[in-house]
């Protein structure tokens, strides 16, 4: 069968196929004829789109055709026809064939060929290996084509457990692929001479430079889309900046301190420096995402730099560049010649690494200072610990970033994460080793005006959900935390105090018989140790009786960390200890000689009250606005050099409960606010109910009904915005007329959803 043969990858500047000849004479793996036949039209449980499409696999003269019905998939009418989110698969793994998982050192290189059966198919590929996924998209056209690509880079993964080819399909309709042939074989000379060349890294350019910012900050983010805040302003009706400082207030209030701004290109230059400047004054630092064509950065990238990179080189409103999301292999040298060029003209700032479920993260993670990976799998967060195992030994630099799912595609996945799933992802995060925490995404178009989300951190409206206030809950204590955790790395050493541990499962834990209910991390610093408990049940109280050491080496002593921040109490943890750890809770103590212990009181009780006097600054000036008193507050708050005593971060905190409840005795504030909190919630429910039709294939109901919603919004949001200004009096009968118009139409989207 003829063919045209592509490299892809690493190894596409080969432009011409191997000679025929060689290739019979290399050892390989082979799945033609019945042995592809054997295949299933299965993929990782842990996904969802595929299992919403009918797949099947039928013999051909050929070989196999791998078929995908979607014509039944109504969210595909409102997708991008470049959007490729449902598929129907077909794999091989252990299960199927005796030579999984397969070696890779033996067989590093995969042949597919194929040809495409129908217009709107296309094909990919992904392989999987304990701990993630590598995918990618393959041209498909109606002539025969046999894609090469290299599996390992850079030694790594050594073997994959499945291979899984993907039948994509963009529009309502019946998509076919005829497969000839799978081949998994060793590399010829000229192929190996071209990946030495290409993984060759001058000395100069290999190790990646040191950055003191990520030595004294934990970054816990969201994300933000520049070209969703215009929409979602010219939506609401109200000025772009005032979204961004709504929004900034909002994520400032939730403990977080950075913000990935994605597609940050499309702002002008005046108004990135307003944003840059805007951000630092709610103490946030923003991580800037650009869509830079790396084809072109030999020519334009100085221009690029000096654009985009120069006028912030010395702000502390950025954290890091980001200056394209998940480049693929053959970017690799330009990505590395940005970076050094980036560095030169910012020392201060660096370039990081980012990419889909860990694809090309192998390759790129040993050059950058922070690397990180999407990690989008809710209903599995155990996982996650697996994933960053695996991962972690390959950073070169100083943070390996995790982001996690806050969002629900048009398509229903992923499923939205109860809040303990997403309290255990955020504990086994940092318990293995990670060293910064986003939450994809924190806003979005609505689904039923063409967005391709239903639900995110706040939805369309700036308004609230269950997993922002979890968020804000847990990154409240973690962000105190944070430095014990920058300084520690995971141990090897299981148990290197002997403590006991007699854990009580759950009579209705839907953990098996042999998963363990509790995890037992330990992490070790430069003359301290952390002892991190998690409860691996996100559904149920595990109990849990806990014994010390009556003695330590050294003296050593144990404190509960969380204590500090909970209830702003410092004394040493029991010995023996009985817990009801609630699901997905993390238990974290500190064992170290006692100096160091006092050390880390003064660093927790230091940063406790620069936490309490970002959070009251917002408040601060709304009470302003209303000529409240609050100089005795503000004196109470401010910084001290010296060294703070626990009286005084009790002080601390009552001043702060102070402002509470001067704001709450203030009726033009609290009533309206009030009246506020409930419009936004049923404005919040009014989204979810309409997405709730438009998954139910109701499109047009929704359609209908979603417009309904905006004048509301738009009313909200101005609301809002007076209310801060000091006008809660003038817009309370307003507000109240928005609460009972905004529920009545809450009323209506519910009777057509229950018809």
């Amino acid at each position: 069968m003829l063919s045209n043969y592509s490299y892809h990858g690493c190894l596409r500047q080969l432009q011409t196929g191997p000679d025929p000849e060689a290739l019979t004479k290399l050892q390989h793996v082979d799945f033609s004829g019945d042995s592809l036949n054997s295949w299933k039209c299965e993929d990782d449980p842990a996904e969802k789109e595929w299992q919403q499409v009918v797949s099947q696999a039928k013999p051909s003269s050929n070989g196999l055709v791998l078929q995908g019905f979607f014509t039944d998939i109504r969210p595909l009418d409102n997708l991008k026809k470049s959007t490729a989110l449902y598929w129907a698969p077909l794999s091989v793994s252990a299960e199927e064939d005796e030579r999984f998982p397969l070696d890779c050192t033996r067989y590093p290189l995969v042949e597919i060929t194929y040809r495409g059966l129908t217009r709107h198919a296309r094909l990919a590929c992904q392989w999987s290996y304990p701990g993630g996924a590598h995918l990618v998209h393959l041209e498909t056209t109606g002539d025969w084509r046999t894609a090469a690509l290299m599996i390992p880079l850079r030694g790594f993964p050594g073997e994959i457990t499945r291979f899984t080819l993907r039948v994509y399909a963009s529009t309502r309709s019946e998509e076919s692929v005829e497969i000839a042939r799978v081949r998994f074989r060793e590399l010829l000379p000229e192929e190996q001479q071209t990946l030495d060349f290409y993984f060759a890294v001058s000395p100069d350019m290999s190790a990646p430079r040191k950055y003191p910012l990520l030595d004294e900050h934990l970054p816990f983010g969201v994300s933000m889309d520049a070209d969703t805040v215009s929409r979602l302003a010219n939506m609401m009706d109200i000025n772009y900046f005032d979204y961004w400082r709504l929004a900034f207030e909002d994520i400032a209030r939730h403990h977080h301190d950075c913000v990935i701004v994605e597609r940050m290109e499309v702002m002008t230059d005046e108004n990135r420096s307003i944003l840059v400047d805007l951000a630092e004054n709610f103490g946030l630092r923003l991580i800037p995402t650009f869509r830079w064509p790396l084809e072109q950065f030999e020519e334009k990238g100085d221009e690029w730099i000096r654009t985009y990179i120069e006028p912030h080189a010395t702000s502390r409103g950025i954290f890091a560049w980001n200056i394209h999301d998940n480049p693929e292999e053959h970017y690799f040298k330009s990505y590395l010649s940005a970076r050094d060029k980036i560095a030169a003209v910012d020392t201060r700032h660096p370039v990081v690494f980012h990419s889909r479920q860990a694809d090309t993260f192998p390759l790129y993670a040993p050059h950058f200072a922070a690397a990180g990976f999407s990690h989008f799998k809710p209903g599995d967060a155990l996982s996650v610990k697996d994933s960053l195992r695996t991962h972690l030994p390959l950073m070169g630099g100083q943070q390996l970033w995790i982001t996690a799912p806050a969002f629900v595609r048009a398509s229903g996945a992923p499923e939205w994460s109860t809040s303990p799933q997403l309290r255990m992802m955020l504990n086994m995060t940092l318990a293995n080793g990670a060293r910064g925490w986003m939450a994809h995404c924190y806003h979005n178009t609505p689904v039923w005006l063409n967005g391709h989300y239903q639900r995110s951190l706040t939805g369309p409206f700036l308004t609230f959900s269950d997993l922002w206030a979890e968020l804000g809950t847990r990154i409240e204590r973690l962000s105190v935390m944070a430095p014990l955790f920058l300084y520690a790395r995971p141990m090897s050493e299981n148990n290197p105090f002997g403590i006991k541990v007699a854990v009580r499962k759950s009579v209705k834990s839907p953990l098996a018989q042999d998963e363990d209910a509790l995890s037992i991390f330990w992490l070790e610093g430069p003359d301290y140790y952390l002892c991190h408990l998690i409860n691996n049940d996100a559904g149920h109280v595990t109990s849990v009786d806990l014994s010390f050491p009556d003695s330590l080496p050294d003296n050593m002593e144990i404190y509960d960390t969380t204590a500090l921040v909970r209830i702003r109490a410092w004394a040493q943890a029991p010995r023996r200890q009985h817990l009801e750890m609630s699901p997905g809770q993390g238990q974290l103590y500190l064992i170290a000689k006692a100096p160091v212990c006092l050390h880390w009181r003064e660093v927790f009780a230091r940063r406790i009250l620069t936490a309490d006097q970002r959070q009251t600054k917002v408040d601060l000036e709304l009470a302003r606005q209303y000529e409240l008193d609050v100089a005795e507050i503000e004196t109470t708050l401010r910084a001290r050099d010296e060294e703070m005593s626990l009286e005084e971060l009790h002080s601390a905190r009552a001043a702060k409960d102070a402002l509470f409840n001067l704001i709450y005795a203030t009726p033009a504030i609290y009533e309206t606010r009030e009246l506020l909190v409930k419009a936004s919630s049923i404005i919040r429910g009014c989204d979810e109910a309409i997405c709730s039709l438009h998954g139910q294939e109701n499109i047009k109901k929704a359609r209908k009904l979603g417009p309904k919603v905006v004048p509301y919004a738009r009313t909200l949001t101005e609301l809002r915005l007076r209310l801060r200004r000091g006008y809660g009096d003038e817009i309370k009968q307003e507000a109240e007329d928005l609460v009972q118009k905004s529920l009545e139409l809450l009323h209506t989207i519910w009777h057509n959803l229950a018809t």
